[in-house]
């Protein structure tokens, strides 16, 4: 087994990416005391260089529908917490209406923008629950 390249990512810890004997090799994890492993650590010893790699961010729906936004937010943790919301009196009634009537959410709508805060999500979170959202069928 010859290595030629191995690039890793800090976000998943993997090497995510390796040319071994001139084919490439996508999605490796590597398990200690693996032949895989081995090699690697030996290629890095002889001078070989893991580069960087940099995840390309999922594209994020726009869209999804009123089932699967529920779903991710029950697989996040927060449905219930978003119902309580709902349920208080201090909450608006636009967004009471929009909670109970919408047959789907738009990431730009402005019940999202102003459901993130009051659960205390980065713009970066909210796009990371309809990525996930959007793959429940």
């Amino acid at each position: 087994m010859m290595i030629e390249d191995a690039r890793y990512s800090d976000e998943t810890g993997a090497y995510v990416t390796a040319v071994i004997d001139g084919r490439q090799w996508s999605g490796l994890r590597l398990v200690p005391d693996t032949e895989l492993n081995r090699q690697l650590c030996d290629w890095v010893d002889a001078g070989g260089v893991v580069a960087p790699y940099a995840l390309v961010p999922a594209s994020v729906p726009q869209v999804v529908s009123r089932y699967q936004a529920k779903a991710a937010l029950h697989d996040a943790g927060l449905l219930a917490e978003v119902e309580a919301l709902m349920a208080d009196e201090g909450t608006g009634a636009l967004a009471r209406l929009a909670w109970t009537d919408a047959v789907e959410f738009r990431r730009d709508s402005p019940f999202i923008a102003d459901l993130a805060p009051a659960l205390g999500l980065t713009d970066a979170e909210v796009d990371a629950l309809f990525v996930a959202a959007a793959a429940i069928g």
